[in-house]
């Protein structure tokens, strides 16, 4: 994460989800835009689900991956595909969609993001997309809502199951809608935008709806690395969007608006949030111990001791710490590990 973006991610609730060890590592999402693994040297873990002919990652394609990655740092991101047509008789057709869902299920991607606008969709269309929605209900697209004010909105947000994302700054510490954002009943939330990401040597920033889409995306996938860790499932779209309601501040006119949606999404601290509200798990099944995903996340008391352990090379990350800091070694230690070392730490019978 960089330090710049850091109000934003305080504002968004992201950093509390961060701090609680929640940075994507259980979640998987795809991006509807051309994203080469074979060329992609910016942050995070991308692969290949389904190839098109395009090899090359667009500048734009760079800036929506990146600031994905800024919320979900260690989520898997898979190239997929927008593409969207119409069959012969006239009806709805998601190209690629239709056969790539057995395998984004298989592959546990739950979520994904589209910062493209489209032409508007006919009406037979949208029967088609309720069906698809009935038939894959794990499955949450979110497509940028577009950045031409009240002029013209994305097309595709007509169609059931795609989720509306419009755009907001963070300004002292408040939403500020952005002008541009397009205006359409289709939108569901805003997110952030402005958001800054490394482009090789350069800090630059992604802007418009493009930039809104990817980060409500990332903070889904949060969300989700939450649920599989708590109950072993992620949430279905409707719980999900549920969550994203209910967990939403206004920041335009009281309620539903076609320039905002329901409003501005904040996350929660993980340890407030009724887990039995949106899934058949109930809260006295959920396990209350809490999962430290790097050094930096340990709490002080126990951070000397887990230090140690890493130094002696007892206990080892998942990732090449960098050779003067250990802090961002990836370790998933949860809190009785931590309480049980440090106190045979204290005792002087440390292993190590």
């Amino acid at each position: 994460m960089l330090e710049q973006n850091r109000p934003i991610h305080e504002f968004t609730g992201v950093a509390r989800f961060h701090a609680a060890g929640y940075t994507g590592s259980r979640a998987r999402a795809a991006t509807g835009e051309v994203l080469d693994p074979a060329d992609w040297d910016g942050p995070g873990h991308v692969e290949t689900l389904v190839q098109d002919g395009k090899k090359s990652t667009g500048s734009h394609s760079r800036m929506t991956a990146s600031v994905f990655f800024e919320v979900a740092p260690d989520a898997i991101l898979y190239r997929a595909s927008n593409n969207v047509g119409r069959n012969s008789d006239g009806t709805y057709n998601f190209v690629l969609y239709d056969t790539l869902m057995p395998e984004m299920e298989r592959l546990g991607i739950t979520q994904m993001f589209t910062s493209r606008s489209t032409s508007a969709p006919g009406g037979n269309e949208r029967a088609r997309a309720e069906q698809f929605v009935e038939e894959n209900d794990w499955f949450i697209p979110f497509w940028s809502a577009g950045n031409d004010g009240d002029d013209k909105a994305n097309g595709k947000l007509k169609l059931a199951g795609n989720v509306g994302v419009a755009a907001y700054s963070v300004v002292n510490g408040k939403a500020v809608p952005k002008h541009y954002s397009s205006e359409s009943e289709y939108v569901d939330f805003a997110a952030p935008t402005d958001i800054k990401y490394r482009d090789g040597s350069q800090i630059r920033s992604g802007t418009g709806t493009s930039a809104a889409a990817p980060y409500l995306c990332g903070m889904a996938a949060l969300v989700q690395d939450f649920f599989i860790d708590r109950t072993g499932h992620p949430l279905k779209r409707e719980a999900l969007l549920r969550f994203f309601a209910d967990h939403c501040m206004d920041i335009g006119d009281p309620g539903q608006d076609d320039k905002t949606g329901a409003g501005a999404v904040i996350l929660p601290d993980p340890s407030e949030i009724d887990i039995g509200k949106y899934t058949d798990v109930k809260q006295e099944e959920v396990s209350d111990v809490a999962t430290y995903h790097t050094l930096g996340d340990v709490p002080t008391s126990y951070r000397p001791t887990i230090r140690k352990l890493m130094e002696a090379g007892v206990l080892q990350g998942h990732s090449d710490p960098d050779p003067d800091s250990l802090e961002d070694n990836v370790l998933d230690v949860d809190e009785t590990y931590c309480r049980v070392m440090t106190t045979l730490d204290r005792m002087g019978v440390l292993p190590c």
